[in-house]
Formats: C-alpha cells, structure tokens, sequence
C-alpha cells in the first residue's frame, strides 16, 4: 500500500497539539465591523479586528484605495515579468523615491514579501552574483543572528551555507552563528571567538521582535562592528516602521541616530523595509547607501527568477508613505492609544510583554490560548491571534491609530471576563 506521509504527520500533529484555527474574512467594513468565518463552528462572527497588523488602517483608507485603482486603470492588476526585465514601473520609481525619504537610505530594490527580499540580500552578499573569472571569494563569510530573530532571517542565512545554483568552487565559505537574545555583550563575543578583523560579517536582526515585542539594542551593536573592516548590519524593520520614532521611521529614529552615522563608524547598514504593517499594502524593500548592493539583487533568484511587485501595490504603499510623513499625529494615535491598552491590562492584573503596538498577553499556565481567543470572538465579537505553536502561548494583538476609547474599554472587558470564565478573578494592579 502507497505510504502517505504527510497524512500521518497531520495525524500526529492534530493528536499532540490544537491545530490552528482557520479564518476567513467575509466583509470588512471598517476594522471595527469585520465579517469573519470561524470553520471550527461553521458560522460567521462581526468582529473587532485585534490580529491585523495594520497599523494606521491604510487598508481603509480613500486615498490608499484610489491610488491602487488608478494604477489598476493606467498599468493593469500586474506587469506579469520579473523586475529586471519589464517588471519595473513609474510607480516602482515612485515608491522607491518615497522609500529614500523615509528610511534616508538613497537606494532601493522592491521585493514581493519579506521573505524573498532577505533570502535575495544575503544570497547575493555571500554569492555576489553570476561566477566571474578572476575575482576573488576565497574570503569567508560570518553570519550572525539574534536567537529571536524572525524566520525568514534564519531561513535565508541557513540556505547561504549552500551556494544556490552554482559549484561550491564558485562560492565562499558562510559560517551561521546565533547570539544570545538583545546580547550586544554576547555578540561581541562571538565575533571574536570566529572571525578575523579582515573578515566579511553580516549581523541580521530585527528591529521589534514581532513576538515578544522587544526592541534591538541599536548602539551597541553598532560599537561592535565599528571595531572591523568588513561589518554590514541588516536591520529588519518590518515591527518597526510605524512603531518606532517620533515620526515613526523606525528604531533608528528611536534612538535618534541616521543612517549616515553608520557610515562614519565604516558599517555598511541595509534596511529591510516591509509593507503589509505600517502601510496596508504587500511587499518588501532593502534599502542600502551603496548602489552596487541593490543594482546586484537583479541577479538574486528571488528577485529576477520571479515576478515584480505589482504596480497597484507600489502606488498603495507610496500613498501611505506620504499619508504618514504628512500627519504626525498618526504615530502619536498609536503611541496614546497603545499605552492606553496595556496599562489597562496591567492594571487588570494581565502580563504583558514589550513596549510596542504589538501586544503579546501571556495567560495562566492552564488556559489555552486557542480556547480563549475562541471565546473572544464567538462571545464578545473581539477578533484575537493565539499563538502557541511558533514562541511561548499566548495572546497577541496589534494596537491601531483609530481605536477609540470606547473600543478599548470594551476589549479590556471582555478579556476580564473570558479570563474569569476560566479561572477565579485576579486582583487589580495600580498603575502610577
């Protein structure tokens, strides 16, 4: 009889742990009014939209909305080739020119999503591009990363140990190092242990760590790899634009540093850019001062063996670039009304980790938070994300600018309440 291993994976996966809900959105008039489909009950719920990562709801927004039509109208749904051929558009121009002046980083390559635009960086960092007689990469290749740093970080350094497509002859040799969580200490540490002051070192982290909502230690990373010749640091910023910064640019706004500091410390800084949070839209850019770096990306497989970003996502994300460089008060929405919502968990006695518009709750050791979010959204018509199968169970939710009072009141009541239908009534915290 034909084995089916994947049937008896998902045999054991579902008798060791709850498998994920699965969702579908139905309608969506505003994030407050969103039709969802929950197949565990076969039955659709309106919901308070808490899962979304759109930050300042761009999704729903006239402006954002026109501009992906109007590029529909003038360009069609998608320019069906890959970047370096005819993939590349006036939008793709403007949204790269719009990318300058937000991260202050002059080039940019579009990707997209996330994961195909790290995999495509660090592949062509270590790889370079097409063989070329006569030019040296013997040089080895020392890739660092934080232990929490996202998936698609791990993913792209691991698959550089193995030159893609090509002879090992033809590569160098790329060595993966993790380093102790938020450890500027433990990185530099690492980095002396394996590497030589010559030697090319790529230190990969994010900038908010998406599920614990921490934040990378800037400066110290950056006293670090001012002491070699060769240090180039990715910044993940996907957490980070929107969240961080008076304007919201990001954490080096945060800690009121420019991306032209890290070339007085002799650091080549890459920025990776994504848009499905801040701006509502899809896609991902890496950004970098040395336009060799991004003009070498059209040989990386993810970016030439693919299609390119389509036209009306570059112009929605353009138009939500401007719409936040514009309105200072949208970052400051978000700042009120996310310290509002987790000072108000606290005082409630919930924990809660991290200091961003990502909020993960952490629950009593005997709820689950698959059966919690179930209840949130089946009872109280709040819609949740319940993690317990990628980092420590939990409740996570994203705060927005346009939340209400009102509507924060309302969340907090119903997590007290599902919370009491388990357990007994925790004590109220003072907050000062």
């Amino acid at each position: 009889m034909k084995e089916n291993r994947f049937k008896d994976y998902y045999n054991k996966l579902i008798s060791n742990m709850p498998y994920p809900d699965q969702f579908v959105v139905m309608d969506k008039q505003h994030f407050y009014a969103t039709e969802v489909f929950d197949s565990q009950v076969n039955k659709s719920f309106r919901a308070l939209n808490l899962c979304s990562n759109d930050l300042f709801c761009f999704t729903e927004n006239t402006r954002v909305k026109t501009a992906a039509m109007e590029a529909i109208d003038r360009l069609g749904a998608s320019n069906s080739g890959a970047h370096a051929l005819n993939g590349r558009s006036i939008y793709h121009q403007e949204l790269e020119r719009d990318i300058a002046q937000l991260k202050g980083m002059p080039y940019s390559h579009l990707f997209l999503n996330a994961w195909m635009a790290v995999a495509g960086f660090v592949n062509s960092y270590c790889h370079f591009g097409p063989p070329l007689p006569g030019f040296d990469l013997s040089k080895p290749v020392h890739i660092f990363a934080d232990t929490l740093s996202h998936a698609c970080q791990m993913s792209a350094a691991n698959n550089a140990t193995k030159p893609l497509g090509r002879k090992a002859a033809d590569s160098p040799n790329v060595h993966f190092h993790l380093y102790k969580h938020l450890s500027a200490k433990d990185l530099k540490k690492r980095i002396e242990r394996y590497c030589s002051v010559d030697d090319r070192i790529l230190v990969l982290t994010d900038s908010v760590f998406s599920m614990d909502a921490d934040i990378a230690p800037l400066p110290e990373i950056a006293a670090v790899l001012s002491n070699y010749n060769n240090a180039t640091l990715f910044l993940d910023e996907a957490h980070a634009t929107g969240m961080l910064g008076t304007t919201g640019k990001g954490l080096l706004e945060h800690y009121n540093m420019q991306p032209s500091d890290f070339q007085s410390l002799g650091i080549d800084l890459i920025i990776m850019t994504t848009f499905s949070k801040f701006a509502g839209s899809a896609g991902a850019a890496i950004s970098s001062f040395n336009k060799e770096v991004i003009d070498i990306l059209n040989f990386t497989p993810t970016s030439i063996g693919t299609i390119s970003l389509s036209p009306p996502l570059c112009a929605a994300t353009s138009e939500s670039i401007k719409l936040l460089l514009g309105d200072n008060e949208l970052p400051k929405r978000l700042r009120r009304n996310t310290q509002l919502i987790r000072d108000q968990l606290a005082i409630e006695g919930f924990e809660v980790l991290g200091s961003t518009p990502v909020i993960p709750i952490i629950l009593p050791n005997d709820i689950h938070p698959q059966e919690f979010a179930r209840k949130l959204l089946h009872e109280h018509g709040v819609w949740v994300s319940a993690v317990w199968y990628v980092s420590k169970p939990k409740i996570r939710i994203v705060a927005n600018s346009e939340l209400t009072v009102k509507q924060i009141d309302e969340f907090i009541k119903a997590m007290v309440s599902v919370r009491e239908s388990f357990c007994m009534p925790i004590q109220k915290t003072c907050i000062k």
